[in-house]
């Protein structure tokens, strides 16, 4: 679930940047994406080179699980149901 929200925050910034009403908002949106360290060295001109290539990309498609994570959410759900109630049974028969 995790990468399913880190994958829907990715593309809001991303549309973010691309509605932005000027370059330099877009350049502070990309920026606060980056990590601290790396978006201090960056210049102006390079803030507005990413931009221009992140216009250049096609919208990336609306994020959802993949079929390895719902069978990870489906063995978490059937753990966190069946084996509160094996415990119940294996108490009330024992």
């Amino acid at each position: 679930m995790a990468r399913l929200n880190e994958r829907g925050r990715n593309l809001i910034k991303w549309r973010a940047v691309r509605k932005a009403a000027n370059a330099n908002a877009a350049h502070r949106i990309i920026a606060d994406a980056l990590p601290p360290v790396l978006a201090s060295v960056l210049l102006p001109d390079q803030l507005e080179s990413i931009r221009q290539r992140m216009y250049q990309l096609p919208e990336p498609a609306r994020p959802r699980l993949m079929k390895r994570e719902t069978g990870l959410v489906r063995w978490a759900f059937a753990c966190s149901v069946f084996f509160p109630l094996f415990l119940l049974l294996f108490h009330f028969f024992s």
